[in-house]
């Protein structure tokens, strides 16, 4: 299967609660995911370097938007929450071998 994903622009500004996120470059894919290096400013200024895993499923009908959002193709919707879920069910397990 051909990967047909768009990463996001480096440069891209992510807004996550209190902080903004900003991707750096991509490091790596997976067949759910695509994972990107990438930098935060905590409120006194301190930079933190973090890595971000985008759920992007290589097998499902997505679309990147100028905005850099997903767009799921209105047949797809259902399989992609099941995927989302997934993959944030998998990063509980993750976090809690590592705990």
């Amino acid at each position: 299967m051909k990967d047909k994903r768009i990463a996001l622009k480096k440069g891209t500004r992510i807004s996550d609660n209190d902080r903004t996120i900003q991707i750096e470059e991509e490091v790596g894919r997976g067949a759910s995911c695509i994972v990107y290096n990438a930098a935060y400013k905590d409120p006194i200024g301190v930079e933190h370097r973090i890595r971000v895993k985008e759920c992007y499923p290589v097998y499902l009908l997505l679309n990147r938007r100028e905005d850099g959002a997903l767009s799921v193709f209105e047949g797809e919707i259902e399989k992609y929450e099941k995927e989302k879920n997934n993959f944030i069910q998998a990063y509980g397990k993750n976090a809690e071998i590592r705990g």
